[in-house]
């Protein structure tokens, strides 16, 4: 079974290359993607994933805010 990967960044440029680059091995497989780090954290609160891939400069929620708040929670 493909392990489940999140994709987090706003750029769409860096989401499509991400997501080729994994999509291109079977092992993984792109589940969900977030533009942003409170669009992440309420796909963080309702699924679980084996990965994500995160961004730090980010609109809303940067990544460091988000990892923070997971901590927190």
């Amino acid at each position: 079974m493909a392990k489940k990967i999140l994709i987090i960044d706003d750029s769409a440029l860096m989401r499509r290359v991400i997501c080729d680059i994994i999509d291109s091995d079977s092992t993984f497989q792109v589940k969900d993607i977030c533009r942003d780090g409170l669009e992440a954290y309420e796909k963080l609160k309702a699924t679980t994933y084996d990965a994500v891939v995160l961004d730090i400069n980010m609109p809303r929620m940067d990544g460091l805010e988000l990892l923070q708040k997971l901590q927190e929670d």
